[in-house]
């Protein structure tokens, strides 16, 4: 009886057996990487329709997971809104 545990060894590179799970990570890593170069080549600081989308779509979201890491509940973040979207975007 196999175990659903067990990783099928697709090929060598070298002496290192590269299995389907690391494969289909190196995949996922290659498809996020050439998106992020293909979305932020020719940013601009006059952006153009495209960046201004993308911010548009980003901004929000990254200060959205910002305000959640915030723990201590004196501390207002909404003040820090402009630094941290120029911080992680």
């Amino acid at each position: 009886m196999n175990s659903p545990l067990e990783s099928t060894v697709l090929f060598q590179l070298g002496p290192v057996p590269i299995t389907q799970a690391v494969l289909t990570t190196w995949v996922i890593m290659a498809v996020l990487v050439l998106g992020a170069v293909l979305l932020t080549r020719r940013l601009d600081l006059r952006p153009t329709r495209r960046q201004a989308a993308l911010e548009l779509v980003t901004v929000p979201k990254v200060l959205r997971l910002a305000r959640t890491q915030v723990t201590v509940q004196t501390f207002e973040i909404g003040q820090y809104d402009d630094l941290l979207a120029t911080t992680y975007t």
